[in-house]
This record gives C-alpha cells, structure tokens and sequence, in this order.
C-alpha cells in the first residue's frame, strides 16, 4: 500500500478499505480526501469507513462528573 498513488481507482479503494480495518481516528484525513474522490467505489469504501466514527466522539469525550465538588468551593446548607 505504500507505494500507490491516488491515480489508480484500484490502489485508492485498497487504501480506504486498509483505513477501515485499522478503524483508527488517524485515517480520518485519508477518508475525507476519499469522499471527494472521482470514483464512485472509493466514495463508497471511504463512507463505509467513516460510519464508524459517526457519533462516537461527543460520547466518549465527555468529561466524568464527580460526586463531591472541588475544595475550593464553600459548602452551603
């Protein structure tokens, strides 16, 4: 995979289909330049690829609440 260029329709599917089963937030940019491709094939492979990171990143990003507030916050009763 290396070696190929986006001149090839075959080399871009394979890049996009390896993206999808890395399945990581680095293939990101990869995809996006894929869902602006000229074939249909690499749009699709690129799309099915980025299903993946569709909502997951509000949910997992999402900062844990604490039971007790912080020390520097004056207790009231």
């Amino acid at each position: 995979i290396r070696n190929c260029d986006w001149s090839s329709d075959v080399c871009s599917s394979d890049l996009m289909q390896a993206a999808r089963a890395w399945g990581h937030r680095a293939t990101l940019p990869l995809l996006k330049r894929g869902l602006r491709d000229v074939s249909p094939l690499v749009v699709l492979e690129a799309s099915q690829a980025m299903a993946a990171f569709r909502g997951r990143a509000a949910v997992e990003s999402r900062p844990q609440v604490s039971a007790r507030p912080p020390r520097n916050v004056a207790r009231t009763l």
